[in-house]
């Protein structure tokens, strides 16, 4: 009863960790660029690598990104703004939906339409306007946040709604562990019954 208890957790435990996905993302002082907090979460020249995100003209490309730590740091001086930016427009410098605030540690999210077809999983940044200069950031400075970051593309006349991959991902693990917990409990019972 024992091996099958410790079997049961350990294969649930490998499912959560199979379909949990670590969302990678490079941010800081990157390519030189001393007017942007960045965070790419995809470049096809960089070390993000490139991604199969097509959006098509009209669509919209959604950002989902959190941010930790902010709160532990001195001497910011809130709001950032935040731009999206591809390899197509370099930088939405618009206010929202093109652009967020950002007021402190939490998630955030920006929306953008194109006029054409664009290729986002080829270059996918955020640029956080000024925050790089209050972190005191040169190159290589290893700034002191958590930051994880998704993307979708929805049809034009989706409602706002979060669509966090990994959110989604996870509800799933934890519903099959649920599954596979109830398993071993009807198991058990069924052992007990046979063994009277």
């Amino acid at each position: 009863m024992k091996k099958l208890l410790l079997t049961s957790a350990l294969v649930a435990a490998l499912i959560l960790t199979l379909i949990t996905p670590a969302v990678a993302v490079v941010s800081g002082w990157i390519e030189d660029n001393d007017a942007y907090f960045r965070i790419e979460i995809h470049n096809e020249w960089g070390n993000t690598g490139s991604a199969t995100l097509d959006v098509p003209a009209g669509e919209i490309l959604e950002v989902t990104f959190t941010i930790q730590g902010l709160s532990d740091i001195d001497g910011l001086s809130f709001p950032y703004t935040a731009y999206l930016g591809t390899s197509a427009n370099w930088l939405f410098k618009t206010e929202s939906p093109n652009s967020v605030n950002i007021t402190g540690d939490g998630t955030y999210r920006i929306r953008a339409t194109f006029d054409d077809d664009v290729d986002a999983g080829q270059v996918l940044v955020v640029d956080i306007a000024g925050l790089q200069e209050d972190l005191g950031m040169e190159p290589g400075y290893d700034h002191p946040l958590t930051i994880t970051a998704s993307a979708a593309v929805l049809a034009a006349d989706s409602a706002p709604k979060t669509h966090d991959q990994g959110t989604m991902l996870l509800w799933i693990a934890f519903g099959v562990a649920a599954l596979l917990c109830t398993a071993v409990v009807i198991r058990l019972k069924t052992m007990k019954k046979s063994e009277n």
